[in-house]
């Protein structure tokens, strides 16, 4: 009897060990569970931004920025923190991606680049580098359109000498106040960037400035004057040269000239000076004299309109001179210069050019810009 109590006791023991060991099991397993519960499950907040929002010819770079760490997507870099997408675009694209966190939240993310434009504008109407021989009508396309269309009309390389002037027998001179003569580029070949002086042959000055002053000239000296109009490249595009005589005038300045009447007041001359006359040519080489009475100071004033005056060196460009007779010997003391248009810019006339017709003679340069920074650009001449 006492052994059945011993074994039942063993026995009740053995499934009280078995029961602490299944109620620590299951306890221990729920403490898990529990605890697996409490992840991450807040809401993905993002926000999208690119590097240009206008047209653009180049790549955008696409941003995604999120509120804390997301998971790797295809086709995108990834920052160290985890929290930036980023993802060049080449071309124009539309997609939705589905972006996940490190604890399984998901959200759909929706981008559009539509900005991106590398297709050049079109002109339709000509072929580059080919010579018309009448009017050229011109269309302009472009996919997103056209920003700017520049239709240069461009001459061979031209300078104007300020105060130059040429007499009957075809002489080149120049009056001089000071020791200084100043020279401008009034037109030059396409793509001119730089201008490169020269004087006698050696060169003073390379500038982007289409107006030089040359000093440190000789009375009654015959200089070489040379211009060189220049690509961006530095390649010389054309060049002109021209011989000038320099004559000085000390004593005489010319005070102001009107741009369309000859209005000129020389005063300070010489007592050798008994008498001035005004001399114009017509643009059939006829002269027109004009007779002018000096001043108690020394002084002469002249006042005439430019139709009377319409010998023509250059479009635009009038001129006559003064010849200044000396009492004692009684014939042409020395000559003055005088334009209309004496010390200030020459402005040549320009023509207006219809982008759509192209109508004058000359050498065409179009140039096409897009909004996106697109160039298209064809160079023609017209022959007429």
């Amino acid at each position: 009897m006492k052994k059945i109590k011993k074994i039942f006791f063993i026995e009740l023991l053995i499934i009280l060990i078995l029961t602490i060991n299944t109620y620590a099991k299951y306890n221990y397993s729920f403490n898990i569970n529990a605890f697996s519960l409490k992840r991450d499950s807040s809401e993905i907040v993002y926000n999208i931004s690119r590097t240009e929002n206008k047209y653009i010819n180049k790549d955008v770079l696409l941003t995604i920025d999120f509120n804390k760490k997301v998971q790797k997507i295809d086709g995108f870099e990834i920052s160290k923190d985890g929290k930036t997408l980023t993802r060049l675009i080449t071309k124009n694209e539309n997609k939705t991606i589905v972006v996940e966190d490190i604890s399984g939240n998901k959200k759909d993310i929706s981008y559009s680049v539509d900005n991106i434009d590398k297709i050049p504008p079109e002109i339709i109407g000509i072929d580059d580098e080919m010579t018309y021989f009448e009017n050229r009508s011109i269309n302009y396309t472009d996919n997103i359109g056209i920003k700017e269309i520049s239709v240069d009309l461009y001459s061979n390389l031209c300078v104007q000498c300020y105060q130059d002037y040429y007499d009957t027998n075809d002489y080149k001179g120049i009056d001089v106040i000071g020791d200084s003569i100043k020279i401008n580029v009034i037109a030059h070949p396409k793509n001119t960037k730089y201008y490169k002086y020269y004087l006698n042959g050696n060169a003073v000055a390379k500038t982007s400035e289409t107006m030089y002053k040359f000093t440190g000239l000789q009375l009654g000296t015959t200089y070489n004057i040379g211009v060189e109009a220049l690509d961006k490249n530095e390649v010389v595009l054309e060049r002109k040269n021209q011989n000038i005589v320099t004559k000085f005038f000390t004593n005489i300045k010319v005070e102001k000239i009107g741009n369309s009447d000859c209005n000129v007041k020389l005063y300070g001359l010489d007592n050798r000076i008994g008498g001035v006359v005004g001399v114009g040519y017509t643009s059939k080489s006829e002269k027109k004299v004009f007779y002018t009475n000096i001043n108690e100071d020394r002084s002469i004033n002249i006042n005439f309109p430019i139709s009377e005056i319409t010998g023509n060196i250059q479009e635009g460009y009038y001129y006559f001179h003064l010849q200044l007779y000396d009492n004692k010997l009684e014939n042409i003391y020395n000559t003055v210069c005088c334009n209309v248009i004496f010390n200030q810019n020459y402005l040549p006339v320009i023509k207006k050019i219809n982008p759509y017709n192209l109508e004058y003679s000359g050498n065409y340069q179009i140039i096409v810009t897009d909004l996106a920074g697109n160039i298209t650009e064809k160079n023609i001449k017209i022959i007429r």
